[in-house]
C-alpha cells in the first residue's frame, strides 16, 4: 500500500481516507503508519505538509474558531491555491471545484480576502479588506537550503529555517502577531505595551522581549519552543476554546508539544548556554563550598537549582573547569560527594545524604 504513496500530489493525500485518518483521529492506527512514511520519503514532506493544512481549512466549517485561527487558514488555502498546488483540475475535477467553493466560502465567512504568492528569497504583500478598514500583510517564505535572517518592522530579528514561512501585518494595534508555519529563531524587541505573539498550528507563544526557538517537526506532529533570555508564556490552541493549559518558561528550558494526547512537557535543554557572561574563562575552586558552586551555576544559566542547603554546608570540593557543558560541570561536582541530579518540569533537584568530616 505504501507504494501508491510516493506518486501522491497534496490534492491526492487530502482525498485519501487513510491519510484523512491520521490527521483527523489522533489515536488511530494510521499514525504509526504515516509517521514512518513521511520519515522515509522526505522528498514528500512539502506535498504532505499541504495536504494537511487545506484538510485543517475544511475543519473550519464545522468549528467555531478564532479570528486569528480563520485569518490563518484562509491565508494558507489562498496561498496554495495562488501558486497552483492543486491546479491538476484533469485528474481530480470534482474534488479542485470542490476545494475552490470551499475555499472562497472561509473567504467570505471571514470577511478576509487574502492575495499573496511567496517568491524565493523575497518579501510579498497582500492587501486585506476588513469590515475595520485596509490591512497590508507580509509574507516571507525561506525556500532556501540555508537560514535566511530578517527584521520586522518593529525591530525584531527572525531567522527562518528552510521551508520556514512567516507571515505579520504592517497595521497598527497594541499587539504584535506573527504566524509561524516550520521553525524559526526570534529575538524580539522589548515592547511592554505591545505583546509579541508567535502563532502556530498547535500553540500560542507571547513575550514582551526575549529570544527564543519555535521548532516544528512534522514527522514525529511535535512543536517546540526553546527560550534562550528572558521569559515567554505558551499556551496550546483550543479549537473551540481559544487557548489553554498555559505554562511560562525561562531561560534555558523548552517546551515540547504532542500532539497526539496533547501532551506539554517542560524540561531543561539539553545544552544550557550562559545567560550572564562570567568574570573569569576557567573556574578554579579549592576546598570551596559546593553550595556556593551550585549557586554560581544557577546564576550563570539561569536554571533553577533546588538542594538541601543544611545539608550540604559542610560539603567542599576541590575542581577546575574550563570548556565541560553545564550537565558535565553539575554531574562531576555532584559525583565528588555522591549526589545525584534529578531533573523535573525544567528544574534541577540535587539529592544527597551529606558530608560528614
Amino acid at each position: 500500500m505504501s507504494e501508491k504513496y510516493r506518486y501522491f500530489t497534496a490534492d491526492d493525500f487530502a482525498s485519501d481516507d487513510f491519510f484523512r485518518k491520521w490527521v483527523f483521529e489522533k489515536k488511530s492506527d494510521a499514525e504509526r503508519f504515516w509517521t514512518q512514511w513521511v520519515e522515509k520519503h522526505p522528498e514528500k514532506r512539502r506535498d504532505v505538509k499541504e495536504a494537511i493544512a487545506l484538510l485543517k481549512t475544511f475543519e473550519i466549517q464545522e468549528a467555531k474558531l478564532t479570528g486569528i485561527e480563520i485569518d490563518l487558514a484562509v491565508q494558507q488555502t489562498l496561498n496554495m491555491i495562488e501558486k497552483g498546488s492543486y491546479s491538476n483540475e484533469k485528474r481530480h475535477p470534482e474534488t479542485f471545484r470542490r476545494w475552490t467553493r470551499y475555499a472562497a466560502a472561509i473567504v467570505l465567512l471571514s470577511a478576509i480576502w487574502w492575495v499573496g504568492n511567496n517568491i524565493s528569497g523575497k518579501k510579498t504583500t497582500a492587501t486585506s479588506d476588513t469590515a475595520h478598514g485596509a490591512d497590508q500583510w507580509v509574507s516571507i517564505d525561506n525556500t532556501l537550503t540555508s537560514v535566511r535572517e530578517e527584521f520586522l518592522p518593529d525591530g525584531s530579528r527572525v531567522v527562518l529555517d528552510p521551508n520556514a514561512t512567516v507571515r505579520y501585518s504592517n497595521a497598527s494595534g497594541n499587539e504584535r502577531t506573527v504566524f509561524l508555519s516550520g521553525s524559526a529563531f526570534f529575538d524580539v524587541v522589548r515592547k511592554p505595551d505591545q505583546p509579541f505573539k508567535v502563532v502556530t498550528d498547535d500553540l500560542v507563544t507571547q513575550v514582551l522581549g526575549t529570544s527564543f526557538k519555535v521548532i516544528s517537526d512534522l514527522a514525529s506532529r511535535q512543536t517546540k519552543v526553546r527560550v534562550m533570555t528572558g521569559k515567554v508564556e505558551v499556551s496550546v490552541r483550543n479549537k473551540t476554546k481559544g487557548r489553554g493549559n498555559n505554562t511560562v518558561l525561562y531561560p534555558n528550558q523548552e517546551i515540547v508539544y504532542k500532539e497526539s494526547g496533547n501532551q506539554m512537557t517542560k524540561t531543561v535543554v539539553a545544552d544550557p548556554v550562559e545567560v550572564q557572561k562570567p568574570e573569569r574563562k576557567d573556574f578554579v575552586y579549592e576546598d570551596a563550598p559546593i553550595v556556593k558552586i551550585f549557586d554560581e551555576l544557577e546564576m550563570l544559566y539561569g536554571v533553577s537549582i533546588t538542594y538541601d542547603k543544611d545539608l550540604l554546608a559542610n560539603c567542599q570540593i576541590t575542581a577546575s573547569f574550563s570548556n565541560e557543558t553545564f550537565w558535565e560541570k553539575l554531574n562531576l561536582i555532584c559525583r565528588s560527594v555522591r549526589a545525584t541530579v534529578e531533573e523535573r518540569d525544567g528544574e534541577i533537584f540535587i539529592k544527597s545524604e551529606g558530608c560528614k568530616y
